[in-house]
């Protein structure tokens, strides 16, 4: 726990699932899947939050991830509100038949797991950093002035992190300048190597997708006195991002991240 900021804290709910028939998972999950698989467990226990939910044009209050191997699916959703909290713990202790269908796999939920993760930490312990190689695990892909962005443009990218920490962990007193650290990441800020592949992803409406991009990218971070606090804010924020996501579409499980020191 953070000793200066104990009271910033969020939710990590692992879902583990195996595969009804035992066997190893042979279709794909697809990750629009797991925004509906949450919003109809907040639906069956508060239908007026998920419509709520659904209609918020602001961003999301939790983020989605998934990992499956052999006849294990890992399904995670971070919450970063109290009301999804609540919601999801009543869904949990109302829920009586274990079986779920995550897309076309039928499947036995058989523990849940659960997280509070300290958010103070992240900065308590944020140190100054001049290179990142981050791993993109799933599908990624950010709007910015209108166009689709299929990139990591670091000043982008960190000005969506920067975003979402102030709307859902942020106190006083630990909000980021967004436009000062974009500006910063523009200067000082690139990516030095990456191996990057686009690849589509099924929005499950009809014959809609979105292209993302997947892979690593290293970046390079110039050494830079007057830069004050920005070299351990994106330190702050790469370690946050393993757990909001970044881009679009987080809570559909895109923009997966990794940070690696």
């Amino acid at each position: 726990m953070s000793r200066v900021f104990p009271s910033m804290q969020f939710t990590s709910l692992e879902f583990h699932f195996v595969a009804a028939d035992g066997r190893p998972v042979r279709v794909a999950v697809p990750l629009h899947v797991l925004r509906g698989l949450f919003m109809s467990a907040v639906a069956a226990v508060q239908p007026a939050l998920a419509a709520t939910i659904h209609d918020a044009g602001t961003l999301s209050e939790f983020s989605a991830q998934l990992h499956v191997e052999r006849e294990n699916v890992f399904v995670t959703y971070n919450l970063f509100s109290k009301r999804l909290n609540e919601a999801v713990r009543d869904f949990i202790l109302q829920r009586d038949d274990l079986r779920f269908n995550i897309g076309r796999l039928e499947a036995l939920l058989v523990k849940v797991g659960v997280k509070r993760i300290h958010a103070g930490q992240f900065i308590d312990e944020a140190k100054p950093i001049e290179k990142a190689k981050i791993v993109f695990k799933t599908p990624t892909f950010f709007k910015s002035e209108g166009s689709v962005v299929l990139f990591p443009v670091p000043e982008i990218m960190f000005k969506h992190l920067a975003h979402a920490w102030n709307e859902l962990v942020a106190e006083p007193g630990t909000t980021i300048d967004e436009l000062a650290l974009g500006t910063w990441a523009k200067e000082h800020a690139r990516v030095s190597a990456y191996r990057l592949e686009t690849a589509s992803v099924d929005l499950g409406e009809g014959n809609r997708s979105n292209t993302g991009f997947k892979g690593w990218a290293t970046l390079a971070i110039k050494k830079d006195e007057a830069g004050g606090s920005f070299p351990a804010i994106v330190h702050r924020l790469l370690r946050f991002g393993e757990f909001s996501n970044v881009g679009r579409g987080r809570n559909t499980g895109l923009g997966s991240i990794r940070y690696v020191s």
